[in-house]
């Protein structure tokens, strides 16, 4: 296999995240160099690692035309009356997709900051061929993008989701993808990013959440290249940051594999107060984390509504 770099767009406390679990993503991944995609302060943290496989691109010189940063993505939004919050959740989605056009190998793979590996990943099979991981989920605006962006061609091409915490990406695919895009004379704008924006259908959708990276790739290939993907089911635990402070420790990654793959740990979520009656070896010896998912479920409902209700 070709040489394959695994690239994250990260601000500073993603950055410490990834560092801080460095050594689980070398054991468990398979990658040549880490590339972090971000701002001075993500630059000056990777010089302070001092690690020759750990790199760093600055977002806003990823593309010769410097125009895809911050401030480019919030004034698209801006323009069609939309808020500027969720720029930055956007321009991270531009980032992976634009690094195609950058990238000297067949293939990079993009990996969610906030993602620990369980287990060893391999995210090629036998034959050479990537992995789609599938996992469920359902976002209409999604699809109702896709359709803006390829005129109506592509409809949701499989029950699953193309969604999961990283994806293997064909550099020559996305490149193929983005120019179809560009090319797409109905849409406004000139640049790939530019043209997404315009094409979320609905305003409450771009201030939202109205275009999905990985879905929309997923999308592409199914209908034009399915042959060199390989589908597969993934199986990863979101609420990380619920039941285990980081790092994990060799215990709690052990105990989590024997049902996941991945657990991640998300930003909006906080460690619960009933963190130690799972974190002991009865539990790990004598429970799955399934069993402790079942039983905290009501108080993790009651912990969304009630904050829920101070953010309004």
């Amino acid at each position: 296999m070709n040489k394959v770099d695994i690239i994250m767009p990260v601000v500073k406390d993603d950055a410490l995240k990834v560092l801080k679990n460095y050594k689980i993503l070398r054991k468990y991944l398979s990658f040549d160099n880490l590339i972090l995609i971000g701002n001075e302060e993500v630059k000056n943290l990777v010089k302070e690692l001092n690690d020759s496989k750990v790199k760093f691109k600055d977002e806003n010189k990823l593309l010769p035309d410097g125009n895809l940063n911050y401030q480019s993505i919030k004034k698209l939004i801006e323009k069609r009356n939309g808020n500027g919050k969720r720029a930055g959740w956007y321009l991270q989605q531009f980032l992976k997709l634009g690094y195609s056009y950058v990238c000297k190998n067949e293939y990079y793979i993009v990996w969610d900051s906030d993602t620990v590996p369980l287990k060893k990943v391999d995210f090629f099979n036998k034959k050479g061929q990537p992995y789609f991981d599938m996992k469920t989920e359902y976002h209409k605006p999604y699809f109702e993008t896709i359709k803006v962006l390829f005129n109506d061609k592509y409809e949701k091409a499989i029950p699953k989701s193309f969604i999961s915490e990283h994806m293997v990406f064909k550099t020559k695919y996305v490149q193929e993808m983005l120019s179809a895009i560009e090319n797409n004379e109905n849409i406004s704008g000139d640049k790939f990013y530019e043209k997404i924006i315009n094409a979320i259908v609905r305003i409450q959708d771009l201030n939202n959440s109205g275009f999905a990276e990985f879905e929309t790739y997923g999308t592409y290939i199914y209908y034009n290249h399915k042959e060199d993907y390989e589908l597969r089911s993934w199986k990863s635990l979101r609420e990380g940051i619920f039941y285990f402070p980081l790092p994990l420790n060799s215990k709690q990654i052990n105990w989590l594999a024997k049902e996941y793959n991945a657990v991640s740990f998300e930003k909006h979520d906080t460690l619960s107060k009933l963190y130690k009656l799972w974190n002991n070896d009865f539990i790990y010896n004598h429970c799955s984390i399934k069993f402790i998912q079942k039983i905290t479920y009501p108080y993790m409902q009651i912990r969304k509504i009630i904050k829920m209700a101070i953010n309004r």
